[in-house]
């Protein structure tokens, strides 16, 4: 194999990296610090959201998936991905993508957001990926 194809495989073993959060009655801003150096990327590979609404009237929410250079911000940042869930009464709506190789721009960190935050409503984020420094070699 190429040393970079080598290193490639090197960075999705060994260069990995999860965020996990539980909220409730506020919005998900979990993130993945950008990555040391800027010539390197993160990939998201597995992701679950969850929102869960106890009691409030059913409401749409949009989860998101992030790139930003802004300190982790969600201002200035460009969307990946995104998902708008309908979630009734009583009851749980998630997005449980895998093997996504969704890759951020290099250089940048990537954040986990949802929209709409009602007090009876509990949001979570697992997300695991890797980082990509092929470039950096």
């Amino acid at each position: 194999m190429s040393k970079k194809s080598d290193g490639l495989w090197a960075n999705y073993l060994d260069d990995r990296w999860s965020v996990t959060q539980l909220v409730s009655g506020t919005a998900i801003t979990a993130s993945v610090s950008a990555p040391q150096s800027d010539k390197s990327a993160h990939v998201l590979d597995a992701l679950s959201m969850v929102i869960t609404n106890c009691n409030a009237t059913g409401h749409t929410v949009t989860l998101a998936v992030r790139e930003s250079t802004l300190g982790g911000t969600v201002a200035g940042s460009a969307i990946l991905a995104q998902w708008k869930l309908f979630v009734p009464a009583s009851s749980s709506a998630q997005v449980n993508p895998a093997n996504m190789n969704l890759y951020a721009g290099k250089g940048k960190s990537i954040l986990f957001t949802n929209d709409t935050v009602l007090g009876s409503v509990s949001s979570s984020v697992n997300a695991s990926g890797w980082t990509d420094t092929s470039s950096d070699y």
